[in-house]
């Protein structure tokens, strides 16, 4: 009997604590949900960050994807993606401006099938060239979006005969939450962007005199969809201000530092993110014959205020890019997850000389 209920109370303490957790994690993951997804690696993720950096490339074509993965060690993981095709359209000679199209894949995924997003966007964008390579760019994206919550996988209270789980036994709050909310919700998604973008130098052409600088602003979600799972009520996604900037100036032949911030604000919630990197020359690409591929590797650190450090390293050969950062929890759930927070990966590809 004492083996008995000191087995219930371990149990029952468990429950609690593991309920606990998961109510955590979802406040922060509800909060996310009403919001949009984020990578660290923002400037890799560009049709995401803003639209009229559609086709903003010295080649014709780029193909791009982030994985990002937090609290994996955790019940409740967390994981997202992105996955981006963009092409820059120009007439040959000329000296307006260029157009750019592209196309992009976004979807995230909380917990045990729990939350879900799935996005596609279609953007569009025009580089007026103002001087040489001085470019004012206006863009905008429409897109569809699903978001869905699998209701099948929740394990609830009822459902624990006294010392352990029972997924044999009826759910009487899953039957009723399930005639009032919907299992998946689709809606469609507008914005537009600004972009002014200045280069002195050629990509691999690294020297003391080395300039450039870029600028953006950003309204998303203009249309405020209704996001709400529960079909009678009304919950509307905030419109979402972004800006953001990088300047890139040469300190010695072959080194570079690139500073850069991101602010974004959304309904109530405020997130700014800012950090420095260093960009050093390995090898510098064959001007002429074009027989010689360059490379870079760059190193940095970001913190996105009161959340993360966020460590980055990235490797440009010919045309390809590896980037990977490191999100450390500093504060908000670092007691949760002492202070692990995930690995962000981006994979880039660049092709097609333009024609002049």
């Amino acid at each position: 009997m004492k083996f008995t209920k000191h087995k219930s109370s371990f149990l029952g303490a468990k429950f609690i604590k593991g309920l606990s957790l998961v109510l955590i994690l979802s406040l922060q993951l509800s909060n996310s949900f009403g919001q949009d997804l984020q990578f660290s690696q923002f400037e890799n993720s560009a049709l995401l960050l803003n639209p009229s950096l559609t086709g903003a490339i010295t080649t014709k074509t780029r193909l791009a994807t982030n994985y990002r993965s937090l609290w994996s060690g955790l019940s409740v993981p967390y994981r997202a993606f992105s996955f981006s095709f963009d092409s820059r359209l120009t007439k040959k000679n000329s000296e307006s401006g260029f157009l750019g199209i592209g196309l992009s894949m976004i979807g995230d995924k909380a917990g045990t099938s729990l939350l879900s997003s799935k996005q596609m966007n279609l953007s569009l964008a025009y580089h007026l060239q103002l001087s040489g390579n001085n470019y004012f760019s206006a863009g905008l994206f429409g897109g569809v979006v699903k978001r869905g919550v699998d209701y099948e996988d929740l394990q609830w209270y009822s459902q624990y005969d006294g010392n352990d789980y029972n997924g044999t036994l009826p759910s009487y709050f899953l039957q009723s939450y399930t005639k009032v909310f919907t299992a998946n919700k689709f809606f469609a998604d507008f914005g537009a962007g600004v972009n002014w973008s200045y280069t002195k130098k050629e990509v691999y052409a690294d020297t003391k005199e080395d300039f450039k600088v870029n600028a953006g602003i950003a309204l998303l979600h203009v249309n405020k969809p209704n996001v709400s799972f529960q079909e009678s009520m009304v919950d509307k996604l905030p419109m979402k201000l972004v800006f953001h900037g990088n300047t890139h100036f040469g300190l010695s032949k072959g080194v570079s530092v690139i500073p850069s911030v991101l602010f974004m604000k959304q309904g109530a919630v405020t997130n700014i993110t800012s950090g420095i990197a260093v960009r050093k020359l390995l090898k510098e690409e064959a001007k002429y014959t074009g027989h010689e591929t360059g490379a870079v590797v760059t190193l940095g650190t970001y913190y996105r205020v009161g959340d993360a450090l966020i460590p980055y390293w990235q490797i440009q050969m010919s045309n390809f890019s590896l980037g990977v950062s490191y999100d450390i929890n500093v504060a908000g759930l670092s007691n949760v997850t002492s202070g692990k927070g995930g690995i962000e990966i981006s994979l880039s590809w660049v092709a097609g000389k333009v024609d002049k």
